[in-house]
């Protein structure tokens, strides 16, 4: 099985917790604990341990003040190995989480809050991101379509004003015609009146 946090192989050799909730394994380097704070933990402790993120869904579920996670406090190591805070940028307000006048202790609690900073950061430009991306192709849809609209009343008009200029031409013509014989027919009366 992997470490949850670095996914390097648990070792039987490898002091590691495991999650109560979910079943996660983590090397206690992960965790930045050292080998005398993970003997330190009792065996209690350690059966009911919950990792960060197991303790963050269950914190928002539920007020669990009596827990030990939310309890005990974790001295910080000095050297983490490959923490994923190492790599990301930490604002000043996300260093304050960390340090404290008790000599750099860091609770669950501080991680769980800078978690859920870290993460309500990345959701709301991952929203923000997906509302543009979703106002855009609203907007294009709704132009082809208006387009396609626009199109049909414009081909629909041509098609009426064509037929109406067609049977006014019609209708000319034949009034032309009756023109000519009404003509005709009056020079026809004309000439036998004058007979």
């Amino acid at each position: 099985m992997n470490c949850s946090a670095c996914n390097k192989k648990l070792l039987r050799t490898d002091r590691y917790l495991a999650c109560n909730h979910c079943r996660s394994k983590y090397h206690i380097e992960c965790l930045n604990l050292s080998k005398e704070q993970f003997t330190a933990l009792t065996t209690e402790y350690k059966s009911k341990w919950m990792c960060p993120s197991c303790s963050n869904i269950t914190k928002r579920k539920q007020s669990n003040v009596n827990t030990p996670v939310q309890q005990t406090l974790v001295p910080l190591v000095e050297k983490p190995l490959n923490s994923p805070l190492e790599n990301s940028s930490c604002s000043s307000t996300d260093s304050q989480l960390f340090s404290s006048n008790d000599d750099n202790l860091v609770t669950m609690g501080k991680i769980s809050t800078l978690l859920d900073k870290k993460l309500n950061n990345y959701l709301s430009d991952f929203v923000e991101s997906f509302r543009k991306a979703l106002k855009d192709d609203v907007k294009n849809l709704v132009q082809a379509e208006m387009d396609s609209v626009v199109q049909q009343l414009k081909d629909d008009f041509t098609v009426t004003t064509n037929f109406i200029c067609d049977e006014q031409s019609s209708l000319k013509q034949e009034i032309e015609n009756k023109s000519h014989i009404i003509k005709h027919l009056e020079s026809e009366t004309a000439i036998s009146k004058g007979d």
